[in-house]
């Protein structure tokens, strides 16, 4: 049932949008709306991918907020005589592994997000996001290194 979905997966899906979105209140908005989508589809999606569809749900609305959080930025930095206001970021003591998560491209970002909050296996992730398993290990040990190179650039 979604109930049981929900109970079991809200906490790991959280997460992942979490670090999409850096905003708890907007995390916990892309879950929800993961859960409706599921919802409205409830009668097309078959139960043994159910659990898939939300975490594809949950990268999906996360990378388009991105997305938009990103052009906003842009769109901020043309404008003359105003300066953007800071993002939640500049005021956290983890901005700097905010900022590097955020130079991840979407491919890394979303497997490394996976690995390390859904709790499924290399196998799954594949299947769920379309690669070989191979694939998996292999953008998240780049997404890991790139994430140390930034972190180094970034404390000196």
């Amino acid at each position: 049932t979604i109930e049981r979905l929900y109970r079991e997966l809200e906490a790991p899906l959280f997460n992942i949008a979490l670090r999409w979105t850096w905003v708890p209140a907007l995390a916990q908005e892309l879950v929800q709306d993961a859960f409706m989508k599921l919802w409205s589809r409830r009668l097309l999606v078959r139960k043994d991918t159910a659990s898939a569809y939300l975490y594809k749900t949950v990268l999906n609305l996360g990378r388009k907020h991105a997305r938009r959080r990103t052009n906003w930025w842009r769109v901020q930095r043309r404008m003359p005589d105003q300066e953007p206001e800071p993002g939640p970021e500049a005021f956290s003591a983890e901005a700097e592994i905010r900022q590097a998560i955020d130079t991840l491209p979407d491919d890394q970002r979303e497997v490394l997000l996976l690995c390390e909050f859904s709790g499924l296996s290399q196998r799954e992730i594949g299947a769920l996001l379309g690669i070989p398993a191979g694939t998996v290990g292999s953008r998240r040990h780049h997404a890991l290194e790139k994430l140390k190179r930034e972190m180094k650039g970034a404390t000196g």
